[in-house]
Order: C-alpha cells, then sequence, then structure tokens
C-alpha cells in the first residue's frame, strides 16, 4: 500500500476540532425513558443437552437500563436439576465465567428424560416447567455456494458465500433450532515490530500481533416448524458471508452449525422472542415488554420470572473454507482500508520533536510501527498506523480455539 504523508499544521488541528465541535452540537440527545413503577425481575438462561457438560446456568436481575446483564449477576443461589428418576444433580458458581457450572463431570442429559430446574435465592424457590429431550436429528451436510446479496447496512449487493445446511425433513419434536460459531484466521497488514521509549530508546517488540483468530456467533433463532414443510430432505441457510467486506477469509475460516430439538413449548418462546426484533440469540438481551419463560414461583403466582430453561438433544456439522476455496470461486479479495502514514524531519515545522509525534498518534488511536535511518544512525522517518492494522489482538485472540487445525 503506498504510503501517504502528513503534515498538520495548527490552522488545519483548529478546523478539524471545529468541525468535530460543531457535529456534537448538532446530535440528538440519547432518550433514557424514565421508569415510575420498575420491579427487578429473576432472569434465568440455562441450557442441559446430551453432549458432554458442565452444563450452565445464567442468573442475573433486570435493570432499569435492560434486561440482565454481567453488572446484574447473582452470585448467592441454590442451584440443582432433577430428573423423571429422582436423580439430583448440583451447580456451583464459577467467579471467572459468572455463571453456574453442573458439578458432576459424568452428569449428561439423556433423551427421553423429563428434567426440572431448581433454584434457591433470596429466600425463594424457582422452578421450571418439566422439560422433555426429545431426540437430535444430525446434520447431514454442511456446505456453500457463490452468490451475491444485500448485507444489513448496506444498499447495493456484493458477492461472496452462501452457507447451507442440509437434514432430515421430519423431527420426533417436530420444532428445531440452529446457531452457528463462526472462527477464521486473520492477519493484519503492518503489524508493529518495535516499541517507541523515546528517539534514542526503540527496542524490538517481544511478541509481533500479527496473526490472530476471531470469533463471532450468530445472533439470531433460526426456527423451524416440521409441519410448514413437505419433502424428505430439508436444506436451510445459515448465513452470507460478502467475501470482500470482512477478513474472514483472508487465510483460513471454520463455521460449525448446531441443531437443537425443541419442545413446542420452547419453540413457542423463540418464535416470540424473535417476533419482538431484537437480537435473539441472547435472551439477556433487552426487550420491549414482559417475556415469559417457562421458569415460575410455585408459592406465587404473581411474580414474574424472566428467561428459559432450555432442553435440547443437539447435533453438529463443522467446515473449513480456505483462501484458497475463494480463489478458485474468483470472489473479490479483502483489503485492509489501512493509511500508512509517514512522518519526515520537515513534520518538525508542526510538531516540536519525535517525542512529540508519538505522543499524539499514540494517544489517538495509532500504532508506531517503524522508523527510517540515515547514515548516521538517526531517525529520518516513521511510521504510524491505526492501531486495528497493526495489533491484531484488537479483534482477536492470538491463540487458536482447540480443535483448529491448518490446512
Amino acid at each position: 500500500m503506498q504510503k501517504i504523508a502528513f503534515y498538520f499544521g495548527p490552522k488545519l488541528l483548529i478546523f478539524f476540532a471545529f468541525v468535530i465541535m460543531l457535529f456534537m452540537s448538532t446530535c440528538i440527545d440519547p432518550f433514557t425513558p424514565k421508569i415510575d413503577n420498575f420491579e427487578s425481575l429473576l432472569v434465568v438462561d440455562a441450557l442441559l443437552t446430551d453432549e458432554p457438560g458442565p452444563y450452565y446456568v445464567k442468573l442475573t436481575n433486570t435493570s432499569e437500563t435492560g434486561v440482565g446483564g454481567n453488572e446484574n449477576v447473582i452470585t448467592g443461589a441454590t442451584i440443582f436439576v432433577s430428573d423423571d428418576f429422582g436423580n439430583v444433580f448440583d451447580y456451583h458458581f464459577d467467579n471467572l465465567k459468572n455463571m453456574y457450572l453442573s458439578n458432576d463431570t459424568s452428569f449428561r442429559g439423556e433423551v427421553g428424560r423429563t428434567y426440572v430446574l431448581h433454584i434457591l435465592y433470596d429466600g425463594k424457590e424457582y422452578l421450571s416447567n418439566p422439560s422433555l429431550m426429545y431426540p437430535k436429528e444430525e446434520i447431514d451436510t454442511i456446505y456453500y455456494v457463490a452468490s451475491s446479496g444485500i448485507p444489513d447496512g448496506y444498499e447495493n449487493p456484493y458477492d461472496g458465500l452462501d452457507i447451507f445446511i442440509e437434514t432430515k425433513a421430519k423431527s420426533e419434536s417436530g420444532f428445531r433450532r440452529w446457531s452457528y460459531d463462526e472462527w477464521w484466521k486473520f492477519k493484519v497488514p503492518y503489524p508493529a515490530t518495535s516499541v517507541y521509549y523515546s528517539s534514542i530508546d526503540i527496542r524490538p517488540i517481544e511478541q509481533k500481533k500479527e496473526v490472530c483468530w476471531a470469533n463471532e456467533k450468530s445472533l439470531t433463532a433460526m426456527l423451524h416448524n416440521d409441519s410448514e414443510f413437505t419433502g424428505d430432505k430439508l436444506t436451510k441457510k445459515m448465513l452470507f458471508v460478502p467475501s470482500s467486506l470482512t477478513n474472514r477469509f483472508q487465510i483460513q475460516y471454520s463455521i460449525e452449525v448446531t441443531q437443537y430439538s425443541l419442545s413446542m413449548e420452547e419453540y413457542d418462546f423463540w418464535a416470540r422472542l424473535e417476533s419482538l426484533d431484537e437480537s435473539t440469540g441472547d435472551i439477556f438481551g433487552s426487550q420491549p415488554y414482559l417475556l415469559q419463560g417457562n421458569m415460575y414461583n410455585p408459592t406465587d403466582d404473581n411474580e414474574n420470572v424472566l428467561g428459559y430453561f432450555r432442553v435440547s438433544g443437539v447435533s453438529k456439522k463443522q467446515m473449513y473454507i480456505t483462501y484458497d476455496d475463494i480463489r478458485r470461486l474468483e470472489l473479490p479479495k479483502y483489503y485492509y482500508p489501512c493509511a500508512l502514514l509517514y512522518f519526515i524531519e520537515s513534520s518538525f515545522q508542526y510538531f516540536t520533536s519525535w517525542d512529540d509525534i508519538t505522543r499524539r498518534y499514540t494517544s489517538s488511536g495509532y500504532t508506531f510501527v517503524a522508523c527510517e535511518r540515515d547514515t548516521y544512525d538517526n531517525i529520518s522517518g516513521m511510521y504510524f498506523v491505526e492501531n486495528v492494522c497493526a495489533d491484531c489482538t484488537m479483534k482477536g485472540v492470538l491463540t487458536p480455539p482447540s480443535f483448529w487445525v491448518d490446512l
């Protein structure tokens, strides 16, 4: 990428400051509704499957600004799950994960069993409706095709991939839900190689943060009612990924799709949640009105409890997509929108020193990348770039997920 030299004078800086202040003065003040009769409610998010545990229960309280959240986590509850054979499985609170986890490593949900979640908190008992674990249906295949679509927030179509799964059209429960988990390996274009302490103290960086792995999870509840479909095979589109708008396909991409068996009761819950036109992948998201699930207080019919104890048989299917796969489909590549800033000694008519340049730009979201030196080993030029273009940990982690295999 071509480097760009910048020389900012005092008048230009003052102009930019004025424009920013003008923009801020014309913004609409945020609206915070006043709730006169606010009632703090218990919010339950719990999942039990036929996969190996541990299984989790998240407990929070509603706040006046939303439903749940880490700031409202409940830590002092006693929690256990019972089944229709009289077995009891205890949970403990994990301080690192801010949730309750099942104790017994041998505990595993079984198809055909019915489970009840018990919560003892603040002198009260809360129960779930008895929940039957229905059998799972396997995902037969996961595949992709080149396509085009209009991504959310855009007006024009872009080329990319449609990702699908294929599975049996009918299930024992008659209802299903899907979610997906994306991971991808990516590389930033201008990784920092040095750390600037002063013009006479520039040291090699201890760990170059050039390659990372990023993760996203689906945010919508993808539901299916078997009665609304005819045929032997069901094809379900999971998502569209525009190849030129994301670094997902820069090196290697993975998607794992999970299919859950649902009861009619849970299907109705997700359908109602989806109709709120909110982020339905997280039942801690804000809700414009009360949405009650399968939790209740058996001694107080008037107390409302939010959330759901989900019991599902689960099947999964995972797939990798490499850069070569994208290239063979002749899909457009992703390019980082990074401007490499370059300063030379003539910049000192606007700055007092190399220290001054570094201080101003590193405090404004830029990273010192490297410097050039003359024949006397003095600094003759300096490079800066936006943090996200120099440090991959701004958008990812340095350690791959446990399942990752480089193809």
